[in-house]
């Protein structure tokens, strides 16, 4: 990652590129100083809302404040300033970032010494924002104090990711929205991203989200049944994406979330990054490589690093590899349940994609599975007692047992409506 930074003159020459060459001389001056001073490097994905956060902090008269903090440990980043520079149009939209992103912020704690874990957890507002998840920052609603995620959409036509927002409010709108098979991450509420004073419209908004839970790999679940309980849900809300001619194209375990409470869990898809959406007598399509966590077998990588296909020009069924990557995002925990789901998922993992069943098929052979399996394989824990004795000691065996015996109790009560 290291080596795809942008050097502070390469930055500089593209935000030329982006129109920077056409500011104010003050406008100038104040981005060269937030691109040489403020810490960090940028990935080129970044660099629009850098210029936009720059621009905007220029016309709230905050640079020197910036700076000034620059000098002080755990500072924020360049990747960071986008979202600094929205803290006050956040606030009269209705919602508050954590602490980091108010005007004029710095940390006035000790530092960390010897990689001591606990003090992220005493100072949570040194943390910067990982650089992988720009896009996105959990803040709260000031009315009804609920965290929420908020993520920045791109709207410009043209752009890699324009389709989000439309894909989005298309499956957010009833009688879409309250379907029992929509696993789309609800949005609340859309921001329009203001022009600054240089940049009449910068085609970005704002998508207001629920926080969810990662799924890690649905440890969380206690027990195979809720996680049974989950995979089914994955695979009708896959079947219904499809069914609406929504290809997601980053399907990963990073993507999958959970409602904050359980178990039992809802389960949520995010990041339609990437997605695409195709009218129903357009369908088969194919399409190139635009991205995306998991490698295909009919699209290969260069490398683990390198994530440009060797072939630029192949062109493959977005559908068939959502099925794929399903597969490889669930592939853990059908191998817990081994001979059961054999079929399933040898048919998901087949190299050729038109070998690979329907998400609609997926959902009728899941089914066929999951009636013969026997009742004592939804009782099987997901974690091992084991491990919860070296992380936690006897207190966390205790604590395993006691929910693994409530879980067991929920899904006998209660399992067949699941």
């Amino acid at each position: 990652m290291r080596d795809a930074l942008l050097s502070a003159d390469t930055l500089l020459a593209r935000i030329d590129d982006m129109g920077a060459d056409m500011l104010d001389e003050p406008a100038r001056r104040s981005i060269e100083r937030l691109v040489r001073e403020v810490p960090g490097g940028l990935l080129p994905v970044q660099v629009e809302l850098f210029f936009y956060g720059a621009l905007a902090l220029h016309d709230q008269h905050r640079v020197d404040d910036i700076l000034a903090s620059s000098a002080t440990p755990y500072a924020l980043n360049k990747h960071e300033l986008f979202w600094t520079s929205l803290y006050p149009i956040l606030r009269q939209a209705g919602y508050t970032l954590r602490a980091r992103y108010t005007p004029g912020w710095q940390h006035h704690g000790p530092q960390q010494v010897n990689d001591d874990s606990s003090f992220w957890r005493r100072f949570p507002e040194a943390r910067p924002l990982h650089p992988f998840s720009f896009r996105a920052v959990p803040a709260v609603s000031m009315r009804t104090g609920a965290r929420t995620v908020l993520k920045v959409l791109h709207t410009r036509r043209g752009h890699p990711n324009a389709n989000e927002i439309d894909i989005l409010k298309y499956l957010n709108e009833e009688p879409r929205r309250s379907h029992p098979h929509n696993i789309c991450v609800p949005v609340h509420d859309y921001i329009r991203v203001p022009s600054t004073s240089s940049i009449i419209e910068p085609e970005l908004s704002i998508a207001v989200m629920p926080a969810l839970r990662p799924s890690i790999r649905f440890e969380d679940c206690v027990i195979c049944g809720f996680v049974l309980h989950g995979i089914k849900q994955l695979l009708h809300g896959l079947a219904f994406l499809h069914s609406h001619g929504i290809a997601h194209r980053d399907i990963c375990s990073k993507n999958v979330m959970l409602s904050p409470s359980g178990p039992p869990f809802r389960v949520y898809l995010i990041d339609f990054g990437l997605a695409s959406k195709f009218a129903p007598q357009s369908l088969p399509q194919r399409v190139t490589w635009t991205g995306g966590q998991i490698e295909l077998p009919e699209v290969p990588l260069h490398s683990v690093w390198d994530r440009s296909p060797v072939d630029a020009s192949v062109r493959y069924d977005p559908f068939a590899a959502d099925i794929f990557a399903l597969y490889r995002t669930c592939s853990m925990n059908f191998e817990r349940l081994e001979p059961f789901f054999e079929d399933l998922y040898d048919r998901m993992r087949a190299r050729d994609p038109a070998k690979r069943p329907s998400a609609a098929d997926c959902v009728r052979l899941f089914q066929l599975e999951f009636e013969r399996l026997p009742r004592r394989c939804f009782y099987r824990a997901t974690f091992s007692l084991r491990a919860a004795r070296i992380v936690d000691g006897w207190a966390g065996v205790a604590h395993s047992l006691v929910h693994r015996a409530l879980a067991v109790c929920w899904f006998w009560l209660f399992g067949d409506t699941a």
